[in-house]
């Protein structure tokens, strides 16, 4: 057993590093997985929880990536959730990726402070479940900060610094990824939206991130994006029917192939 565990680690870990961790939502997925300046959403609480701050209404998404570049090994499903709060607002997901041999569980609470009109900051803690099969399981906890700038309606600024502490897991202590992100989002009218980012691992060099976004009709909008390293391209739409969202992601990696991403979210009141 413990050999076709190390076999089998041996072979998906090297695909882990290539692809990196998976990005949640898909609005984020098919803007080249930009998410530090991108507005509230359900997702808020993985992305920058400083956005927190911001939410009007509670919102709920259950979110799946079927199979990572094909891989039903790689899988992922995952649900968060949004909410007004006083002097600001809150989140939680839960999620969990891989299979029987290697597998990820995390729950995520969330808080953004809304400090003025303009300036706001948040923070996430993560409860993170790594295990092993033939090796053992472990409890790692993370803890994300970020920052979110609204100087105008039609310009969002956030920055996001992950794993601050810098956990890590083995023997080896590994160190579980840490990045530090900037981006913007630029909003000129209320059918167009345009995003751009600047992310950097403590292991990689930096990433540069950009996408856009069309309403195309009323509850209906299509995304494009494109990541710098390695050169990744991403497109998706989402449609609202009902009250309800659909939404669909593609992400294409030189090497891997396509990630397909897939959510349906609902906002509940005002």
């Amino acid at each position: 057993m413990v050999i076709r565990c190390t076999g089998v680690l041996l072979f998906f870990f090297p695909l882990l590093l290539l692809a990196g961790e998976p990005v949640r939502g898909v609005r984020s997925a098919a803007l080249a997985s930009a998410g530090s300046a991108l507005p509230v959403n359900p997702w808020s609480v993985d992305l920058n929880s400083a956005w927190l701050s911001f939410a009007g209404q509670t919102s709920l998404a259950l979110f799946s990536i079927p199979h990572q570049h094909g891989l039903a090994e790689l899988r992922t499903v995952a649900a968060a959730a949004c909410l007004p709060l006083p002097f600001g607002g809150g989140g939680v997901s839960v999620e969990r990726f891989g299979f029987d041999l290697y597998n990820e569980s995390a729950i995520k609470g969330g808080f953004g402070w809304r400090f003025t009109e303009i300036v706001s900051a948040g923070v996430t803690v993560t409860g993170k479940f790594i295990s092993i099969q033939g090796y053992g399981s472990r409890w790692v906890p993370l803890v994300a900060t970020g920052v979110a700038l609204k100087p105008f309606d039609e310009l969002l600024l956030g920055g996001v610094a992950t794993n601050v502490f810098g956990a890590s897991v083995g023997a080896t202590k590994e160190r579980l990824p840490q990045t530090i992100s900037w981006g913007l989002t630029w909003i000129p009218e209320e059918l167009f939206l345009a995003t751009f980012e600047l992310s950097k691992d403590v292991r990689f060099p930096l990433v540069v991130r950009g996408g856009i976004e069309r309403s195309i009709l009323p509850g209906a909008a299509v995304r494009v994006g494109i990541i710098s390293n390695p050169r990744t391209i991403s497109a998706g739409g989402s449609v609202t029917v009902l009250g309800a969202e659909f939404g669909y992601a593609g992400k294409y990696h030189p090497d891997l192939g396509w990630t397909h991403h897939v959510e349906v979210a609902l906002e509940i009141g005002e």
